[in-house]
């Protein structure tokens, strides 16, 4: 995680004590602190951009279009080798996160688990593949 770094660009005393006016050097965001040791999520690290987990309304997204693509292509499902494999290389993975109940990728934010099950599972459906390219649809490329 990236926090922001600040350049003071005003302080002023009131009857709480000082406040300084900082504006972060990489994301631009200005705020007024009091203790100059105060930390901030930056908004334009690459590395938060990098982790940050979808929205619901991305989420949701990503999930229609995942089932299209999977009834437009006959609604194929991987073998249970192929999803095995497929869940490896997602364990080894920055984007693999603990949710209740199972695991989901970060990045687009669906379920993640090794049950046939092509409901909710993005592994068995074969038209799927991965966001951040690790695995491809079809059969050639767990």
């Amino acid at each position: 995680m990236k926090y922001c770094t600040f350049t003071i660009l005003q302080q002023r005393e009131d009857h709480r004590g000082i406040s300084y006016q900082v504006q972060c050097t990489t994301c631009g965001i200005r705020r007024w602190i009091r203790d100059q040791n105060m930390q901030f999520k930056c908004r334009n690290s690459p590395v938060n951009k990098a982790t940050k987990e979808p929205t619901m309304i991305e989420k949701a997204a990503n999930y229609v279009a995942s089932t299209a693509k999977h009834i437009a292509n006959g609604m194929e499902l991987r073998t249970q080798e192929e999803i095995d494999a497929i869940y490896e290389i997602c364990k080894g993975c920055e984007f693999f996160k603990a949710k209740k109940g199972g695991f989901k990728c970060g990045k687009c934010g669906c379920s993640l688990n090794t049950n046939a099950s092509h409901v909710n599972n993005k592994l068995a459906r074969r038209s799927d593949s991965c966001p951040d390219g690790r695995w491809g649809a079809g059969t050639d490329n767990p």
